[in-house]
């Protein structure tokens, strides 16, 4: 996918050339997201998305315009690039805008040691249902939990491509994982909320979802009978 991106920023690049523009840089973002809510110990939404989406900055002079898309086809893209043209040229002139100079840009990086993304395999849905199952359940049983509002897991996998008319040309990759929980206390005029939720790189290094469960039925009991403070005039 990374190559796939690095493919479109510069059709950006060069559709902005094409266009008249004196320099650009263009974005490139694609992404996958897949969350799973249970309620009740029913599963009560699953949702998955996946897409594309295109971004071009150019510049003439010192005027820019900005356009953006989730359209990649190559007819597309020329249109954008012409259009952000013909928007730059009405643009208002602008003395703080511009590229880098070459010599300030990156030309080598280790992405590995930033550790951004987790090399395990995408957790199905039923895994992430099993999480929100097992994150309900433990907040129920905390006693003073009059009721769960919901739970839910999701993971997300993100890569981003970045290049300018300059010379740059670069990107990176980003998973994450999260759980969460919210739970009341209490009930009618008494009732008290409060959720937990975490969320990491590494599903490895997730805490396990009856701890979060636990945490967060906690939380909304401690939330119990709160005191009022006194109405009036303080410094």
């Amino acid at each position: 996918m990374t190559q796939n991106l690095d493919n479109l920023t510069a059709q950006l690049l060069n559709a902005a050339k094409r266009a008249g523009a004196d320099d650009a840089d263009a974005l490139a973002v694609s992404g996958r997201s897949l969350s799973i809510e249970v309620l009740n110990r029913k599963l009560e939404q699953a949702e998955r998305a996946e897409g594309i989406d295109i971004g071009l900055r150019v510049l003439i002079g010192q005027r820019q315009a900005c356009v953006s898309s989730s359209d990649i086809r190559a007819d597309t893209i020329a249109q954008m690039a012409e259009r952000a043209v013909a928007m730059a040229r009405e643009a208002p002139e602008d003395d703080f805008i511009g590229l880098a100079d070459p010599a300030q840009l990156a030309r080598g990086w280790d992405l590995e040691t930033l550790e951004l993304v987790d090399p395990a395999a995408e957790p199905s849905p039923a895994n992430l249902e099993a999480d929100a199952l097992e994150a309900e359940a433990a907040a129920q049983s905390v006693d003073g939990v009059a009721q769960v509002q919901g739970s839910s897991a999701g993971y997300s996998a993100r890569q981003i491509h970045l290049a300018t008319s300059n010379g740059f040309s670069g990107g990176y990759g980003r998973t994450g994982r999260s759980t969460s929980c919210v739970a009341i206390s209490g009930v009618g005029l008494t009732m008290e909320r409060d959720y937990a939720g975490e969320s990491r790189t590494f599903q490895a290094d997730l805490p396990d979802a009856q701890g979060i469960g636990l945490l967060a039925g906690m939380r909304a009991v401690e939330r119990a009978n709160p005191k009022r403070p006194p109405t009036g005039a303080y410094p």
